[in-house]
């Protein structure tokens, strides 16, 4: 009974909070929510989610979660996430998301993307530093998704493969940036010739097979939220501020490039803590 009272208590001071921060009389009329680095558990957030309905930009990032809360199945007008560092090792809960434009899930340990194929307004995806090992998987999860554009998955086993880079500009033909580096007209011709066999050789020679990598037949500019969240898969843990509620979701500055990123043409990471 103790225990239970006090959760009451918590979810009651949280509601408050949101409420004063956000300058709104009901949680149903919220439309921007930051509840970072708050130690915020599933159990915490499920039933307030439910309440706030009309939710369009949501950051959760430094916080206990270890699964997409089920109250997300409320949050129909949902268009920019952030469940960086976390411990998540399922999207599961994000199919019924289907207005989302922008997910950043860096730093957790989700290795199954299969939820994500629901989302075909997704325009920018972080996955950097999770546990996404198998390339076919990935992008038979990502094919079908007409709007994606900026993709991070540096820090995965995949983008350790040799062919990772030249096989999702392949598969993901609107692409336009991967892990923080433009896709260049050059690299996307390689691609589409490395997966079309090679014209027959002169004077009637039998044709050379397809090179090895060939597609295997897996066959944004969406408007941007009103405030979108700047990203950066690789921010540090060790920021400690105190959580915050707002009306509106502060951008954090992008980082300067280096010389060297300038050099290869690499656009800077965008950081989202």
């Amino acid at each position: 009974m103790i225990v239970k009272r006090c959760e009451q208590q918590a979810g009651e001071q949280l509601e408050a909070l949101i409420l004063e921060l956000s300058s709104q009389e009901s949680l149903q009329d919220v439309r921007d929510v930051t509840l970072r680095s708050h130690s915020l558990t599933n159990a915490d957030l499920e039933p307030l989610l439910v309440k706030l309905p009309q939710l369009q930009l949501l950051s959760l990032s430094h916080n206990l979660l270890h699964q997409i809360p089920m109250g997300f199945s409320h949050l129909q007008q949902l268009c920019s996430l952030n469940i960086n560092h976390n411990h998540i090792d399922s999207l599961e809960g994000l199919r019924s998301c289907t207005s989302l434009k922008e997910l950043y899930a860096a730093n957790n340990r989700i290795g199954d993307l299969a939820p994500l194929s629901c989302l075909k307004n997704l325009a920018t995806l972080s996955l950097f530093n999770n546990a996404v090992a198998s390339l076919e998987q990935c992008m038979r999860a990502l094919h079908g998704l007409p709007l994606l554009q900026e993709l991070e998955l540096e820090g995965n086993p995949i983008a350790s493969e040799p062919s990772y880079r030249q096989h999702a500009i392949r598969e993901l033909s609107n692409l336009q940036s991967l892990d923080g580096e433009l896709v260049s007209p050059s690299e996307r011709s390689a691609a589409a010739e490395r997966a079309s066999p090679l014209a027959p050789a002169p004077g009637g020679g039998r044709d050379e097979a397809p090179a090895s990598g060939a597609s295997d037949g897996m066959s944004d500019q969406m408007p941007r939220c009103s405030q979108s969240y700047k990203h950066s898969a690789g921010s540090s843990d060790s920021t400690s501020r105190g959580p915050s509620v707002t009306n509106t979701i502060s951008a954090v500055d992008a980082s300067t490039s280096s010389n060297q990123q300038q050099q290869q043409g690499q656009q800077p990471h965008p950081q989202v803590e």
